[in-house]
Parts: structure tokens; C-alpha cells; sequence
């Protein structure tokens, strides 16, 4: 058992580590201009360690070059790796591993490549109520299934099943405020102000429905200033989410403390 500080009575038996996209091991930085550590290694090389990490990698490719080598590479690690898609892999084996209050918790990296998490996993995690979830809310994704209209959209059933509903469309189609000709039904549009804040709060409230604490979203944007992603954590404790508003506080000084400096 674990005893320190923060666990006097060694009631944490062991913390492992979940990556559910994990194929970027050593990705190339484009501000940097180097090769960088990905998450994978982030994790391995994080003091104190964690007891076991999960790797998932969907791309047979990737896997072979940069996951299943994990193991030789660290073998004094417990390195668990699979290959295939992470949501049947996580719903059918892994989260069904761990239980309340049985002194194994964990924490769970879900970076998806556009819309390829489904709510389903997510909650997996929650019912276990012992992890914390760091998620990067694909709003670039959502972005790019949107048409101007409802009946415009590419691919309404993915995005269904990545947000756990439907209803996330009031918040993105709303009644145009033209008033219609007489007899006519009023026109249903997409509403872009704020559409950014609100699919990330809709997101956020449905995380709610299976984490007792959810942080503020962080939102990460490219070159061109447009959202990219929603940085998210979901937890069962209190303390870290305070600890992530912590660390977003600290990226929002740091992001106008450089605009200044332009």
C-alpha cells in the first residue's frame, strides 16, 4: 500500500494510468521544432510513478511502432497494451476491472481523433467512481459534422453518440429571430455566437450525471484563433478539480502575459 502525506492510512493500494488514444509517442511540436514527448511517456516518466499504465491504440501501424514497444523499452513497468477501438475495449474489459472503494483508483487520458469517443465509455468510467477523467472535448469535431440547419448535418448519430443524447442540438439550432411569412414555420438555424460555450457546458452537464465533480473547460484554440478542443477533468473528489482550476489559471496568466508581449 501507498503511505505518504496525502495517504496516512495507505488506504490507496495502487494508481494506474489509462490512455485510450495513446499512438503519439514522440510527436514532432511544430513551435518547438522537435520531436516531444507524447502522453504515453509524460505518463511513464511521471514522479511518483503509477503502479500500472493501459495503453490503447486503434491504428495497427501505430501500435506496432510506438505502443507494443512500451513494454521492452520499460520493462521495469507494468505495461498492459491493446490494440483496437478503445470504446469496446474500455466498456468490455478495462473499466469492468475496477470498483468502489476497493483501494485502486486511476486516471484516464481520452485525447479521441475527432469524434471517436463515445459517451457509453465515459460513463464507464464514472460508475466505477474510481477515476479521474482528463478529456479533450472535440470541438473541432462537432464543428465539422454541423451543416446551417438541422437537416444540413453530416453525421447527427455520431455526435449523438459521443455528447450521451440529442438534445445537444437546442443548443446549437435555435429559431431564427426573422419573423417567417405568414403561414409559414419559423426558420430553425444555427446559432454560432457563444456556440463554443455551449456545447461544452451541455457537455459538461451531461459528465455531471456520473461524476460528482466536474472542472470549467479550458478551450485551446489554432493559428486561425478558431476552438479546437475543450480541455474537461471529471472526478469523484473535490480536490482535483481544484487542483486542475489551478493549472488552467496558471495557462490563462501564461497566454496573456504572451499576447502582451506580441
Amino acid at each position: 500500500m501507498r503511505k505518504s502525506a496525502s495517504n496516512p492510512s495507505g488506504w490507496l493500494k495502487e494508481m494506474h494510468y489509462i490512455d485510450a488514444f495513446a499512438g503519439s509517442v514522440r510527436p514532432w511540436d511544430k513551435e518547438s521544432g522537435e520531436h516531444i514527448d507524447g502522453s504515453p511517456l509524460v505518463a511513464i516518466k511521471t514522479i511518483p510513478s503509477f503502479d500500472r499504465y493501459v495503453f490503447i491504440e486503434k491504428s495497427k501501424k501505430r501500435f506496432c511502432s510506438n505502443i507494443k514497444p512500451l513494454k521492452t523499452q520499460f520493462p521495469e513497468k507494468k505495461i498492459e497494451v491493446f490494440c483496437g477501438d478503445c470504446n469496446d475495449i474500455i466498456c468490455d474489459d478495462v473499466a469492468k476491472r475496477y470498483r468502489p472503494r476497493n483501494g485502486v483508483r486511476g486516471f484516464a487520458f481520452l485525447d479521441p481523433y475527432g469524434l471517436n469517443l463515445r459517451w457509453e465509455t465515459v460513463e464507464s468510467f464514472g460508475k466505477t467512481e474510481s477515476f479521474d477523467v482528463f478529456i479533450n472535448f472535440s470541438v473541432m469535431g462537432v464543428y465539422r459534422q454541423l451543416g446551417s440547419r438541422p437537416d444540413k448535418m453530416i453525421n447527427r448519430e455520431k455526435i449523438n453518440e459521443m455528447m450521451g443524447s440529442d438534445r445537444w442540438c437546442e443548443e446549437v439550432y435555435k429559431e431564427s429571430r426573422q419573423c417567417p411569412l405568414p403561414g409559414l414555420a419559423p426558420v430553425v438555424e444555427r446559432a454560432n455566437h457563444d456556440l463554443t460555450e455551449r456545447l461544452a457546458s451541455f457537455y459538461i452537464n451531461q459528465l455531471k450525471t456520473c461524476f460528482k465533480y466536474v472542472s470549467r473547460p479550458i478551450v485551446m484554440k489554432g493559428a486561425t484563433n478558431s476552438p479546437l478542443y475543450a480541455l474537461i477533468l471529471a472526478s469523484q473528489v473535490p480536490l482535483a478539480v481544484s487542483k486542475m482550476h489551478e493549472i488552467f489559471d496558471r495557462q490563462e496568466r501564461r497566454k496573456r502575459k504572451v499576447v502582451r508581449l506580441d
